[in-house]
């Protein structure tokens, strides 16, 4: 498979461009520093203009044309006189790998799972992102998340039988999956997508919530890479009367804790 290692993650910082491509430079620039962001690099600082001119082998124009564009997308802000920072919110806002866990941690409250499954199955359907089909068998875990003694959501997530069996003995009653995947399975996320919308739960889902009937909910679909691989094909259902969804666009860097509800 082509997952990605925390290894990996670190030799990424020493790939090259490519001068002969007709894609501009500093647009692959901001590709493979986006990479990065999402893989986590660069939180105990952003390299200077010097350094990634030497890395990257490019002039000093391209490197700020692609920190430019990477400022104008919020992935990066600038102080005068001290430098360019990744900027301080952006697991919340843009990462694709965001925490549900260490959100409910910042907010003051115990974040807890109830593990309903942990296990190999035999799929019933196919999951086309994980490249399964009906009868294969796919590594199954099933968590009710908590916050202090509230629930909030409810996580089912499918992963490739030899990705996902390495955690079958894994305590996962607390805190990030993904985590898990990167100590336990030399997998790290780089990236992903989500679709959300608004659904009302099936009865057994409304109960697990706690809900009232034809209260909605948040429905999410993920699919999580590392590397080129989807590693994760997710399907979560989410209290919105505890969660809501910011966008953000712009030059400007906002800080979504500071605006009003």
């Amino acid at each position: 498979m082509d997952a990605i290692s925390k290894d990996d993650r670190v030799r990424e910082v020493s790939i090259e461009l490519d001068p002969s491509s007709s894609e501009p430079l500093w647009s692959q620039l901001v590709k493979v520093v986006t990479r990065l962001l999402d893989a986590g690099a660069y939180r105990d600082g952003f390299p200077s203009e010097h350094e990634l001119m030497q890395t990257y082998k490019i002039s000093r124009h391209t490197v700020r044309e692609a920190i430019r564009q990477l400022t104008e997308q919020g992935r990066l802000h600038s102080v005068q006189g001290k430098g360019t920072f990744v900027s301080p919110w952006q697991d919340h806002l843009f990462a694709s790998s965001y925490s549900l866990a260490k959100e409910i941690t910042k907010s003051g409250l115990v974040e807890s799972s109830v593990v309903l499954a942990q296990a190999v199955v035999s799929l019933d359907r196919g999951i086309d992102a994980i490249g399964a089909g009906p009868g294969d068998e796919v590594f199954f875990v099933e968590r009710v998340r908590k916050a202090g003694d509230e629930v909030v959501a409810i996580n089912r997530s499918w992963f490739p039988k030899e990705i996902g069996s390495r955690l079958s003995e894994v305590d996962l009653s607390s805190g990030s999956i993904y985590e898990v995947l990167e100590s336990c399975c030399d997998v790290v996320i780089t990236g992903g997508w989500e679709r959300i919308r608004a659904a009302i739960p099936a009865e057994p889902d409304r109960v697990i919530l706690e809900l009232s009937e034809s209260v909605p909910v948040l429905s999410l679909e993920r699919a999580a890479y590392s590397g080129k691989t989807v590693v994760e094909w997710r399907e979560s259902l989410v209290r919105d009367d505890r969660f809501f969804l910011a966008a953000q666009w712009g030059s400007e860097v906002w800080n979504i804790s500071k605006l009003g509800g």
